[in-house]
């Protein structure tokens, strides 16, 4: 019997432990990942005044001022603030991409069926949208799309500022647990869509959450 307590209260620290342990993981995690968005935020923030203040008003204001190379030195100078992004761009009210930092001079690329070009041309949402993972247009990398609406002086949609983040720098992020075979990471988007779930052998990224957890 005294072995057998004993074992018990072994198992029972043990499974405490873990449970520390796991906590304490996900804390990390969940801070390194709420700092990396923020980062975003603060960008999109401001080259959103930056737009704003070189008076693209208009939508034909919006492509004239920013396709050129000085726009896409803007987006270049300010991506390298941002280690864990790969690309930045405009993008016109139609869905045109007026200038990005992975290539220039830009080739004609229409990205109008995109989610979150939708969502943004469809609703006067100020804060940040965040896509499931898609192909990057330019490049076909799985990439996580950080989105900001701009409007015009009478407060129409002239265009959105995107930020793009690899799907691999998430899957590095979470890799950590790659040890603790009975853990798993999800990343929400507020209405439950999964944006990345690690492991995820079935992908399940883009699911609604309840979804997602039944395949699980």
């Amino acid at each position: 019997l005294a072995i057998g307590l004993s074992i018990w209260w072994l198992r029972s620290d043990a499974v405490r432990e873990a449970q520390r342990y796991a906590n304490n993981l996900a804390a990390v995690l969940a801070e390194q990942t709420s700092h990396s968005v923020q980062a975003i935020d603060l960008l999109l923030n401001e080259l959103q005044e930056r737009v704003e203040a070189r008076g693209a008003g208009t939508p034909n204001d919006f492509r004239r001022l920013l396709q050129g190379e000085n726009a896409h030195q803007l987006l270049t100078e300010r991506l390298a603030r941002l280690s864990h992004a790969a690309t930045m761009t405009l993008t016109d009210k139609d869905g045109w991409m007026v200038n990005s930092t992975s290539l220039w001079p830009l080739p004609p690329t229409d990205i109008s069926d995109r989610e979150h070009f939708q969502h943004l041309r469809n609703n006067d949402d100020r804060g940040v949208y965040i896509s499931s993972p898609l192909s990057d247009r330019v490049k076909g990398i799985p990439t996580i799309f950080f989105a900001k609406r701009i409007n015009g002086a009478a407060n129409e949609f002239v265009g959105m500022i995107t930020i793009g983040v690899r799907l691999s720098y998430f899957e590095h992020i979470y890799g950590s647990i790659t040890s603790l075979g009975d853990l798993s990471f999800l990343f929400l988007r507020k209405d439950g869509t999964v944006i990345v779930r690690y492991p995820d052998a079935t992908d399940r990224a883009g699911m609604e959450r309840a979804l997602a957890e039944s395949q699980a």
